[in-house]
């Protein structure tokens, strides 16, 4: 199922591939959610603040895609698209980096591919399939 749904991201030969995103990952580690504040209305507003970020860094250069684990929240959308060149995915019945590990298998021109996670699994899934892996930087205050 997760395969099915990644083929609608399938970027045409010889265009940029995209930066994919660990996403619940990438928002606690910019600070966009804290364990504390994980209700269902503090999800929804980090999610929407990541992707008007994305939106604005998006083009057709620049694309990007965000897997977020969507298990604990089955009235959410499987995909979404927000603009041209942000994709959100929601996994069902698998974790988030279940899918993302699915994705990178199938990938084409998987070297291409930017993976933004500080997630060691996550990683080291990016890393054995050939792609680039970088940690999330967060800006030192």
């Amino acid at each position: 199922r997760g395969v099915q749904r990644l083929a609608c991201f399938q970027v045409d030969p010889g265009s940029v591939m995209p930066t994919i995103i660990d996403g619940y990952n990438l928002l606690f580690r910019i600070g966009y959610l804290s364990p504390k504040d994980c209700g269902e209305e503090n999800l929804e507003r980090a999610r929407d603040k990541l992707v008007q970020m994305l939106i604005r860094k998006s083009g057709p250069n620049n694309k990007f895609l965000v897997v977020y684990d969507g298990k604990q929240f089955p009235n959410l959308p499987d995909t979404f698209y927000p603009s041209a060149f942000v994709t959100v995915i929601f996994s069902q019945g698998e974790t988030a980096d279940e899918l993302i590990h699915e994705h990178l298998r199938v990938a084409p021109q998987i070297k291409s591919i930017t993976l933004v996670s500080d997630d060691r699994v996550v990683q080291e899934s990016g890393r054995s399939f050939g792609c680039h892996v970088q940690f999330v930087l967060v800006p030192k205050e």
